[in-house]
């Protein structure tokens, strides 16, 4: 039975779409089929971020039975697939996304998982994503305002009944101004299940058009990613250090250490 995760922020430059482009990537690693839509209409990024600037098919063309869903889905260079949305404000005008919610069951025919990157904040293109997905993951960073952001979608999100994942905790440069893991759990009420550093390897990911965990895959924001790729499916995470004996390795894929 397929999965279909909304990836969310209370506001916009939390690193939202990032994540969902890395765990979209990091899922197929795992061995699960994931198509990773740009379910943010108004200003989407997915495409701009992978170097997909002008699609010639498009979820905007899909909404309005322009053409079938299937036929919208793209692979990327790293083996990535997913749905772009139009850059062009043309199309926007004319597509009704309060339909977006029919296209989940079609796409479900086609993946594992469907990871729907939302729009930021609580307008009608994020609540359309809210009100198809089946499970939520909340991307924020260690300010007071883009946690308190978060918290309004994540009540919205408990109001609709949709299961929480947890927190993806992002951009963290370790200084003194950052809010405490402690208390943007206990204003959240859910818990932090992995915090991404800043790191320029990030950048240099987009500079190429690639998911990070692609580009730099030994880097610690990829390993972080995969971590929580192992949390969400449920699967054991085993990072073998470069002094580590094979012996070792070998006993922990076969789960004996």
């Amino acid at each position: 039975m397929s999965r279909c995760i909304a990836v969310v922020s209370g506001k916009g430059g939390v690193g939202k779409t990032t994540t969902a482009i890395n765990i979209s990537t990091s899922m197929n690693k795992h061995g699960k089929r994931a198509v990773l839509v740009d379910s943010n209409v108004s200003a989407p990024n997915v495409g701009l971020h992978l170097g997909i600037n002008n699609p010639k098919k498009t979820l905007n063309q899909a909404i309005r039975n322009d053409i079938n869903i299937k036929d919208a889905i793209h692979k990327h260079s790293s083996g990535l697939k997913l749905i772009p949305a139009s850059l062009s404000i043309d199309e926007l005008k004319v597509i009704d996304i309060e339909n977006f919610r029919d296209f989940i069951p079609e796409i479900n025919k086609h993946a594992d998982i469907v990871v729907l990157d939302a729009a930021a904040g609580l307008n009608s293109e994020a609540l359309a994503v809210l009100e198809s997905c089946d499970e939520v993951l909340v991307v924020t960073t260690p300010d007071l305002t883009s946690v308190t952001d978060a918290l309004r979608t994540m009540k919205v999100a408990e109001f609709l009944e949709k299961p929480i994942i947890g927190v993806v905790l992002n951009m963290l440069r370790n200084d003194k101004f950052e809010m405490k893991q402690k208390a943007i759990e206990e204003i959240l009420g859910y818990p932090v299940i992995t915090k991404i550093p800043y790191h320029k390897n990030v950048k240099e990911a987009f500079r190429k058009k690639q998911p990070v965990v692609h580009s730099h895959p030994k880097s610690k924001v990829s390993k972080e990613y995969e971590k929580l790729v192992s949390f969400i499916l449920g699967e054991k995470y085993f990072e073998t250090a470069k002094q580590d004996t094979m012996m070792n390795y070998v006993l922990r894929k076969l789960g004996l250490l």
